[in-house]
């Protein structure tokens, strides 16, 4: 008789419905993006900084869920001078930064583990994997949300096109932007390797292999200050989504030939699962 244990396997990547309704013009951007539908990323979360004792300071990046207590989120958005897990909350189900959503809760972080080869002077292995106090249930209290899927390791995305989300700015700082209270998305075709490096080249920034890009060439679209940290998404061939990649640097936001560069997430899954444990 077999006593094999079967752990009920998380489903992950589904991604909610995008209503027509949330295509309204007027409230766009991320940079060059529309609203997303609430739950239309249920992995999206807000990671709020707290000065202690208990001076909430709001939204400063965004994250993914990876499985049942875990996040990722960029190296960056770990602040100087406040290295401690409780200096952070981790906002799931969120949608509206200004408004308390249906199925937001704000759940403590109790570990923080940064990339051992985290470079801030080339922002290089820019990740950071939040312990969440408690597991997620996702059967249970937190049945509308679920994680994301991770790629296969050194699965590439060339030639696709991809969605990057988060309540970043909605334009370049320099170009006045503010902060999004809702939640943004935008579709962002994947930058060959190669392309990137030299479009960073001239600006004398480097792209290394551990990282990917997107954007259009001709600008308009893109992440932007805010959104560091969050996902950016592409959907594998049965429809679900994976972390392709977590939004990390670019120069000017949405620049023509200065893409989104994000940190490339199938080069890290065996790091990932050594930290987190496994993932669906």
């Amino acid at each position: 008789h077999h006593r094999v244990v079967h752990e009920e396997k998380t489903v992950c990547g589904v991604r909610g419905p995008a209503s027509s309704s949330s295509v309204q013009g007027g409230t766009a951007q991320i940079v060059g993006g529309t609203a997303a539908t609430p739950l239309e990323f249920p992995w999206q979360i807000s990671l709020h900084l707290i000065r202690l004792p208990n001076t909430d300071l709001g939204h400063i990046c965004g994250g993914t869920i990876i499985n049942k207590q875990y996040v990722d989120t960029a190296a960056h958005c770990i602040a100087d001078g406040y290295k401690s897990p409780s200096n952070y909350i981790v906002v799931i189900g969120d949608q509206n930064l200004d408004t308390v959503d249906p199925y937001e809760q704000r759940i403590a972080v109790v570990n923080i583990t940064i990339h051992p080869q985290w470079t801030p002077s080339t922002v290089n292995y820019d990740y950071a994997l939040l312990k969440l106090a408690r597991p997620l249930n996702f059967t249970g209290s937190e049945k509308a949300l679920m994680p994301i899927c991770l790629p296969t390791l050194n699965q590439g995305f060339d030639g696709m096109t991809c969605t990057a989300s988060g309540w970043g700015l909605t334009k370049d700082q320099s170009q006045g932007g503010v902060v999004s209270q809702s939640l943004q998305k935008v579709d962002l075709p994947i930058v060959t390797y190669t392309t990137c490096y030299f479009n960073y080249f001239f600006v004398n920034r480097v792209v290394e292999t551990t990282m990917i890009c997107a954007g259009p060439r001709v600008g308009g679209k893109g992440t932007c200050q805010g959104d560091s940290g969050g996902p950016l998404q592409c959907a594998r061939s049965d429809g679900r989504y994976v972390l392709a990649g977590s939004t990390s640097w670019g120069t000017t936001c949405a620049a023509p030939s200065q893409p989104s560069v994000f940190g490339r997430i199938s080069t890290q899954v065996n790091w990932i699962n050594s930290v987190a444990g496994p993932t669906p």
